[in-house]
């Protein structure tokens, strides 16, 4: 852990700040562009986020191993892939163009669109698939929060009323340039000049073996992307924009399975190599501990949910507290899915998670679909947490055959006092929250014991192993 922990500490530190200022920013993009031009440009985001994933997802995620792996610096290879990237971007922007010039839509929605995807360019020139391989996370943390904060100063100074969306949009491009530019600055200072390479062979060898894990990344984006574009085609932007309130509070407190990926996976991977008769033990430990914390802080959630929405984003955005509850059992479940995540693959079980995931995603892409036309626009929050509890059953199931872990009594008796939790919550109702929040928890910890589902010597011993 000691090792790791300067890294973990830069990576945390990077993405909580430059998640902290998207926050912030989102909250006063909401309040001054309104639900419709807000959803507007959540809209153009989601389609920059599809697209960027088929530009360069799965190619960034194996040439960081790739980079982390090699020994020698093959310049010529990063000028190669860097062409590529570009290249791909340059014709993923402008196919879009065509795309958005015969789509019947709204003409400001083909705009906000295709400017979205003019950032593909400088996304494509970023080396921070490099750094990553590098274990460079000093420098990746400050390129993520420079990009961030010349967002957020662009941000403040040109989207000052609703009308401004278009403004949002080029903000962001302008500190994605940013970003890319220190990076690249950094890698000439060390590195020396990037030499451009036209070398088609090194390209067919990368995209061949990138499409399987772009493939899975881009069914993956449903979670978070696909709602969006569904309710905004379906419902009117709007209706985009209370899902995509709801989910930026999501993406906040997901900052725990940051941390816990951060911390977990190198753990258990060390476990699993040098110490494996403690590893069944130390995963279901782990998997208790995620349990407890995540169930009582989603409950307080749920509780508050019209107060914090009310509090970001303003009155106007009441109607997103129903699509944060629901949401709200995706976090559960996604932090769960994380610990099992972590332990299939420091078992060498990557390849068979990654069938899991592209099928889970599969899943959880057409339940957003059905929910959303069945249901109303409620329906793709429900969508995304009972896609969520699909892949969690997936993985669950195969944790049990593969690893020889017993999780299936853990899921059941935290299952029964997240149940009398919620119990109290409603029975409590008329009451303060106040009153409700220290009761809620109390009957869980309560029935967490009784139900002989943890310890104290298990909360210490969880202490020192991680703290």
């Amino acid at each position: 852990m000691k090792r790791s922990l300067k890294g973990v500490i830069w990576v945390v530190s990077g993405d909580a700040g430059a998640r902290l200022i998207g926050f912030i920013l989102t909250a006063y993009l909401a309040r001054i562009l309104g639900p419709s031009n807000f959803g507007l440009v959540t809209i153009g985001l989601a389609v920059l986020a599809y697209l960027s994933q088929i530009s360069g997802g799965g190619l960034q995620i194996l040439e960081t191993r790739n980079v982390a792996l090699g020994g020698r610096l093959d310049r010529d290879r990063v000028g190669a892939v860097l062409a590529l990237r570009f290249l791909l971007a340059v014709m993923l922007s402008a196919a879009t163009g065509l795309v958005m010039a015969y789509v019947d839509l709204a003409e400001e929605t083909r705009v906000v669109v295709w400017q979205s995807t003019l950032i593909l360019v400088p996304l494509a020139l970023s080396l921070d698939w490099f750094f990553q391989g590098k274990e460079r996370f000093g420098i990746l943390s400050i390129s993520r929060i420079l990009v961030a904060s010349i967002y957020g100063g662009f941000v403040l100074i040109t989207v000052t009323e609703s009308g401004d969306y278009s403004a949002a949009i080029l903000s962001l491009a302008v500190g994605t340039c940013a970003g890319t530019v220190l990076l690249l600055t950094a890698f000439r200072r060390e590195q020396g000049k990037i030499r451009v390479v036209i070398d088609t062979g090194v390209w067919k060898n990368v995209v061949r073996k990138s499409v399987p894990v772009t493939a899975a990344l881009l069914v993956g984006q449903s979670a978070v992307n696909l709602g969006p574009i569904v309710l905004g085609s379906r419902f009117g932007n709007a209706e985009a924009g209370m899902f995509s309130a709801a989910m930026k509070i999501i993406v906040v407190v997901l900052l725990l399975d940051r941390v816990l990926n951060s911390l977990f996976l190198p753990f258990i991977s060390r476990i699993r190599s040098t110490r494996p008769d403690e590893f069944s033990s130390l995963v279901t430990l782990v998997f208790k501990g995620t349990f407890a914390l995540v169930l009582p802080v989603v409950a307080c959630c749920s509780i508050l949910a019209p107060w914090i929405v009310s509090a970001v984003f303003g009155e106007g955005y009441l109607e997103a507290v129903g699509h944060l509850r629901f949401l709200l059992l995706y976090v559960v479940l996604t932090l769960l899915n994380s610990v099992l995540m972590c332990s299939m693959i420091a078992s060498g079980e990557e390849s068979r998670y990654s069938k899991l995931l592209l099928v889970g995603s599969l899943v959880l892409a057409v339940l957003v679909l059905l929910g959303a036309e069945v249901l109303g626009p409620a329906g793709a929050s429900l969508g995304v947490g009972l896609g969520e509890l699909f892949m969690f059953i997936l993985l669950l199931v195969t944790a049990e055959r593969v690893m020889r872990v017993n999780l299936y009594s853990v899921v059941f008796r935290y299952s029964l006092a997240g149940v009398a939790m919620i119990g109290t919550i409603v029975a409590t109702a008329a009451w303060s929250v106040a009153a409700v929040i220290p009761a809620a928890i109390t009957v869980f910890l309560a029935s967490l014991v009784l139900l002989r589902g943890t310890n104290l010597r298990e909360f210490r011993t969880l202490w020192s192993k991680f703290v």
